[in-house]
């Protein structure tokens, strides 16, 4: 299996503005995900270029289980690199913020990009804290190599407000295979913070997967 992270970042610029009404439970929203209790940035960082989690699967079981996002108290297995199906994936997010007229519009954006079609479904949010959302970005559920979830021109009412985007997403062969390899790494240079972590999951129908839930630092 191949050890480095894809190095081209997932760039969105699709044309969303304004901002929606936006609650707590929309955060689980997310088709068969798992429901995740929302987090907020902490001080510290996960390392840049390292796997957040690689997960190898034979015949539907875990044998090997290794990354710098798993859980405390997560196992780590270290199996054979399965020869089957492999797949990669890197997982970024882009933001701005522009001060107007006492409001701040913001430009915000996750995404995650694999090597292979992959299937993936999740959603993004613009938060201040862990209960107060500022926008929320379109779920999607697709078989295909990338997602992303976010919106251009969110209005937040405060000149000089402290933001950070958390990304959910799931991660699944497609079709499904009970035998490869998961692997999920920050994109080149991608700086994700501490909070952030993925596990492994399982969803009726698609079988084992990850589920990673993301956070930049504040900005």
């Amino acid at each position: 299996m191949r050890k480095k992270a894809l190095a081209t970042a997932i760039v969105v610029t699709v044309g969303m503005s304004g901002l929606a009404s936006s609650s707590l439970a929309r955060q689980h929203r997310l088709g068969n995900g798992p429901p995740a209790p929302a987090r907020a940035p902490i001080r510290s960082q996960l390392p840049k270029n390292r796997a957040l989690i690689v997960v190898q699967l034979r015949h539907g079981k875990v044998v090997g289980l290794a990354g710098t996002a798993l859980l405390r108290g997560a196992t780590r297995r270290i199996g054979r690199p399965s020869e089957v199906v492999s797949a990669l994936c890197s997982v970024n997010f882009t933001q701005t913020k522009t001060p107007s007229n006492g409001k701040t519009i913001v430009n915000w954006f996750g995404g995650i990009g694999c090597d292979k079609k992959m299937f993936l479904f999740g959603q993004a949010f613009l938060q201040e804290s862990a209960t107060q959302i500022d926008d929320t970005g379109p779920h999607y559920q697709k078989a295909d190599t990338s997602a992303a979830s976010g919106r251009n021109g969110s209005v937040v009412n405060a000149p000089h407000p402290s933001l950070y985007i958390r990304h959910e997403t799931n991660v699944y062969f497609s079709p499904a295979a009970d035998t490869g390899t998961i692997a999920v790494y920050p994109a080149q240079g991608q700086t994700l913070n501490g909070a952030s972590y993925c596990k492994v999951t399982q969803t009726a129908g698609l079988g084992t997967g990850v589920f990673c839930d993301l956070y930049t630092n504040r900005f």
